[in-house]
């Protein structure tokens, strides 16, 4: 069995998307809020997927970079959200309705979690920002709790 390098896995996290669309010219998807917010959310489920895979293609190997993949990876997440604007909010009715409301709820939370852990708390401040916008537009009857 190949052992995992912490350097080639970082490796796939290198290249911005920007690098990777302008040749396709889609970079004005870059901008585009309802894809930001997907990609993020689309990420953090993604990531989930390939860290069951990872531990069971390569076990105890895998568990020593978990939290540094995981890390890494929900960063570059953060970044899609980061962009998002919040004056608009058609792009949260489509996401909502493509990908539906708890996944985009739960995958936003698992984001935030991490960053409270981590002491990021201007990042968690943005995307509680978010969670309160998205619970005052599905949900406004529990918008305060």
């Amino acid at each position: 069995m190949k052992k995992i390098s912490s350097e080639n896995i970082f490796k796939l996290f290198e290249i911005d998307d920007v690098e990777v669309y302008e040749p396709e010219r889609l970079k004005d998807l870059m901008s585009d809020d309802h894809y930001l917010l997907n990609m993020c959310v689309r990420g953090i489920e993604n990531f989930w997927v390939m860290d069951k895979i990872s531990k069971a293609k390569h076990g105890e190997s895998y568990n020593k970079y978990h939290y540094k993949i995981k890390t890494k990876y929900f960063l570059k997440m953060f970044n899609y959200l980061n962009k998002v604007n919040l004056n608009r909010i058609e792009p949260f009715f489509d996401t909502v309705q493509e990908l539906g409301y708890g996944t985009v709820e739960n995958s936003l939370k698992e984001l935030m979690d991490l960053f409270i852990e981590l002491e990021y708390y201007e990042k968690c401040a943005k995307i509680k920002r978010i969670l309160d916008l998205l619970r005052r537009l599905f949900y406004p009857e529990h918008a305060l709790d």
